[in-house]
């Protein structure tokens, strides 16, 4: 969650969507009187790029604040006058990023209390996680999709409680570095190459249409409805 009085825009964060690269660049060009949410440091392990934002003035408000936690915060006006940013992806992608997401949080929590030998197989299945068989690796992501988090639906973030869209801003993940340029110049920003954060938890060759079949397909269809509608998100298409 950023709110930037200077540039007077609005930065909203769903899950699993690039939005800690945008939180990371916008969050270097507010000022001390802006409010910045803190977010997580720095892994070597997770990374491909350095970055440090503790936050100031959030209010107690989460990197993943809703929109409508942030409009309490600040009051209508602002709300009102202020460009309002947030991040979107294609849900069939989104959902494969966030099965290795939780897959890599679960193995770092469990590895303390893990021998060796069980924590370089767990990180080689984490890694290769068709190296078991196809036929498993789809049953485990099939459960994982069948009691999908809520938080991944990232609903609250688009639209309000009548169905209307929420910002004036949508960056696309599939170009995100070029819809960010489009951005800075829009807000008056100095265009800069976004960082690689949170890479390292998905295998670089894993492309998601690869982890679907006919019934996954159709069930995140069905949670994502309204977000395929009104983006225009297409299965197996990176637009």
């Amino acid at each position: 969650m950023i709110v930037s009085h200077q540039h007077r825009f609005i930065f909203f964060k769903p899950n699993k969507v690039g939005g800690t690269s945008v939180h990371v660049s916008l969050a270097a060009r507010c000022a001390p009187g802006d409010r910045v949410s803190r977010i997580s440091r720095h892994s070597r392990r997770r990374d491909d790029d350095l970055y440090c934002v503790e936050g100031h003035n959030a209010e107690g408000l989460r990197a993943h604040a809703e929109p409508r936690a942030i409009r309490e915060l600040i009051g209508p006006d602002q709300w009102r006058d202020y460009t309002k940013i947030t991040v979107v992806r294609n849900p069939w992608d989104l959902v494969v990023s966030s099965y290795y997401w939780e897959e890599w949080v679960r193995f770092h929590e469990r590895s303390r209390t893990r021998t060796v030998r069980q924590r370089l197989r767990q990180w080689l299945r984490l890694r290769n996680p068709l190296g078991r068989s196809v036929r498993q690796d789809r049953t485990a992501f099939m459960n994982y999709l069948r009691a999908l988090p809520e938080r991944y639906l990232n609903r609250p973030y688009y639209f309000d409680a009548s169905g209307q869209p929420l910002a004036d801003v949508y960056l696309r993940f599939e170009h995100l570095q070029g819809d960010y340029d489009r951005l800075c110049l829009r807000v008056g920003l100095p265009c800069t190459r976004l960082p690689r954060l949170k890479t390292r938890c998905r295998p670089r060759n894993a492309a998601y249409p690869g982890y679907y079949n006919e019934q996954a397909r159709a069930l995140v269809a069905g949670l994502y409805q309204d977000q395929i509608d009104h983006f225009g998100y297409v299965f197996g298409e990176n637009r």
